[in-house]
């Protein structure tokens, strides 16, 4: 599995169009007056499931990184107590299917290891591959560390305790980053919303107030322009909020 893609199934894709259709038709109607001028937007559909696709793939990384740390602690536990690496992974594996479930990512990764390593390819290649496919500097710089210490005999049991504490480090410095942004991005969301609140409610109270801007070519090229503008505002404010480290 390649984590840098994402292959929708069926469902999602018309979950997906039917969530695009909504907002498509919610713009049409307060910037044009008419849900039908939301089809001007369906060139953007590609861009709406690109962002998707990056969603689904940020977020299965982020599981995967999650679930990686708790299989390097119960694998450094298991090391601890006697098990050879290849045990401690198939013993980690039942573990993982019960604290995270064995359709999990993690425990896909692990039951490919242990494939693999019953195939007689080398568990430190495993490893190798896994972070090289994951795209995740952790997971990357695991595998680098762990065939190293094969190769010259370190202790394995610290070497994965090393990797496994400084992902945590990881994890408690992006919880505590995003709990201090956390009421920022309240009001970002708050921010993106009042626009549409705004032209929602002055179109239901205004009077044909907004009729000059929705039945004009002037008021609608002004309108396609406001438009713009907003959704450049909300992509900017969704890169302003959102945490990496």
């Amino acid at each position: 599995m390649d984590y840098d893609k994402y292959t929708f199934s069926m469902r999602e894709y018309m979950v997906m169009v039917g969530q695009f259709v909504l907002l498509a038709a919610i713009a049409g109607k307060l910037f044009y007056g008419n849900i039908l001028f939301g089809l001007l937007m369906i060139p953007f559909v590609v861009m709406f499931i690109k962002w998707k696709r990056k969603l689904k793939t940020d977020r299965r990384k982020r599981e995967l990184r999650f679930q990686f740390r708790d299989a390097l602690n119960s694998i450094s536990d298991l090391l601890s107590v006697g098990y050879s690496v290849e045990n401690s992974i198939r013993e980690c594996y039942k573990e993982m299917a019960i604290l995270h479930g064995r359709e999990s990512v993690i425990c896909k990764e692990l039951s490919l290891i242990v494939k693999k390593t019953e195939l007689n390819i080398p568990i430190e290649n495993t490893f190798v591959d896994l972070g090289r496919r994951s795209g995740i500097d952790d997971l990357n710089m695991f595998g680098q560390i762990f065939i190293n210490a094969k190769r010259t005999g370190e202790n394995l049991v610290a070497v994965i305790s090393m990797v496994s504490g400084t992902i945590s480090q990881s994890f408690e410095v992006e919880e505590e980053i995003s709990h201090i942004i956390g009421e920022k991005k309240l009001e970002a969301y708050i921010m993106d919303i009042a626009p549409l609140a705004v032209l929602a409610y002055v179109g239901l109270t205004g009077g044909g107030m907004m009729d000059v801007m929705y039945e004009t070519f002037i008021g609608r090229i002004v309108m396609t322009v406001c438009l713009a503008v907003y959704l450049v505002t909300v992509f900017i404010s969704l890169k302003l909020t959102k945490v990496k480290i």
